[in-house]
C-alpha cells in the first residue's frame, strides 16, 4: 500500500465515522487544554508562594549554639576579628564560588 492509498483510506474512515472523529478531536483538544491549564496553575501557585515567603528569606536569626556538632569541636563565641573578617568582601564574598 502506498502513501497516497493510505491517506485516501484514512480520509474515507474519517468521513465514514464523523461522530467518532469529532469526539476524538474534542478529547485531544480538551486534554491539551487541561495540561496547559495545570502547568499555568502550578507556575502561578509557585510565583505566589515565592512572593509571600520572599520577605522571610532575608530575615536570618543567629543564636548561640548549645551542645556540639558530631565530628566538630566545641562551640565558641565570635570575636571582633571574626566579625571584621566576615564583613570584608575579599575574605567573605557574598556570592558562592
Amino acid at each position: 500500500m502506498t502513501l497516497h492509498e493510505s491517506i485516501v483510506a484514512a480520509l474515507r474512515s474519517v468521513r465514514a465515522n464523523r461522530l467518532r472523529s469529532l469526539l476524538t478531536t474534542l478529547g485531544i483538544i480538551i486534554g491539551v487544554a487541561a495540561v496547559i491549564v495545570l502547568v499555568a496553575l502550578g507556575n502561578g501557585v509557585r510565583a505566589g508562594f515565592d512572593a509571600q515567603f520572599s520577605r522571610l528569606s532575608n530575615q536570618i536569626t543567629v543564636s548561640k549554639a548549645t551542645g556540639s556538632v558530631p565530628g566538630g569541636g566545641a562551640a565558641r563565641d565570635l570575636t571582633d576579628q571574626d566579625v571584621q573578617a566576615l564583613q570584608n568582601p575579599r575574605l567573605a564574598p557574598t556570592s558562592p564560588r
